[in-house]
């Protein structure tokens, strides 16, 4: 494909949901990244340039002005703020300096910017509800006997610096979760963040029971929703209740086949029989046209976010 384009007379591309260059080192991005860097003219297309973070632009910008933004070092020391690495030993550009300059020079270079507002003025504003739900008792006194045991058995207090680290970090949605939490685990901290994760894990466990009994309450409203989940076990209560209900649903996880997804999601949208989409936070963050639904539940959060135990379990 790439010397079919190069070799033929186009000299504009368009590439939609741009977003996806951001992460370096990926099949796409080692594709994609020469194509566009070599042709005149570049368009690229998304609602989410940058989930979190300065050096997720970095890629697009590339993209755009090859010549201007020639290495991601140059780029990264003027705007993401390089510090020493705790969990890698290397430096982590994770951070953001110069942010006024960097957003004088999207908005007045490169960039075309138009909010939900002026395009979907139609739309009635979203409206946003934490729903509480009862837990298993027995599952919480597994997460604090974990959690109580980790950190006695942590004489050199790694496992309280590991879990204030990750209360005091900001986490977003369209972070490299599994990278970051490969390094850590690789490092002084895996073994504390190992015993966060597994409690993390039965969190979900824990409120699995009362999230049923909410999802059926939903279910007897008969609208069409999305039920976002993290974990397998997680899912597989959630389709086991939704099935129980006799009520049509599609399921989008990690296991699913790119080929069948988009059949999954147009029977979704198509059909009025078919009331859930149950999904996989990390498999279906993004890309996906699920306008039918008028409602979205989160049975858990994203993956980095375990420290939310500290609500659960005081």
């Amino acid at each position: 494909m790439e010397a079919q384009i190069l070799e033929s007379s186009t000299n504009i591309v368009i590439l939609d949901e741009a977003h996806y260059l951001k992460n370096t080192g990926t099949k796409r991005t080692e594709t994609l990244l020469p194509i566009v860097t070599s042709l005149k003219r570049v368009i690229l297309l998304t609602g989410t340039p940058a989930f979190a973070r300065p050096r997720e632009l970095y890629n697009l910008l590339h993209a755009l002005r090859p010549d201007v933004f020639r290495t991601f070092k140059d780029f990264g020391n003027r705007y993401c703020d390089p510090k020493p690495s705790r969990w890698t030993g290397g430096m982590d550009y994770d951070g953001a300096c110069h942010s006024n300059e960097l957003h004088y020079i999207l908005q007045n270079s490169v960039m075309i910017r138009r909010l939900k507002k002026d395009v979907l003025s139609e739309l009635p504003p979203k409206r946003r509800q934490k729903i509480q739900v009862q837990t298993d008792s027995k599952i919480v006194s597994q997460i604090q006997a974990l959690l109580n045991k980790n950190s006695k058995k942590d004489s050199g207090n790694n496992y309280t610096r590991v879990v204030n680290d990750l209360i005091n970090r900001q986490f977003n949605v369209g972070d490299d979760v599994d990278a970051e939490m490969s390094a850590m685990e690789r490092g002084e901290a895996g073994e504390a963040l190992q015993a966060i994760n597994q409690c993390y894990s039965l969190t979900g466990l824990a409120k699995l029971k009362g999230t049923r009994e909410y999802i059926k309450d939903v279910l007897a409203s008969d609208v069409k929703f999305l039920l976002f989940a993290h974990h397998m076990e997680v899912l597989d209560g959630l389709e086991e209740e939704v099935a129980a209900q006799k009520v049509g649903y599609v399921r989008i996880d990690g296991k699913t086949s790119h080929k069948i997804r988009q059949d999954l999601v147009d029977q979704f949208q198509q059909d009025p029989d078919v009331k859930v989409a149950i999904l996989s936070i990390t498999a279906c963050g993004v890309g996906l046209n699920l306008t039918a639904a008028s409602t979205v539940i989160f049975a858990e959060v994203n993956k980095l976010i375990p420290f939310f135990l500290a609500s659960l379990v005081s």
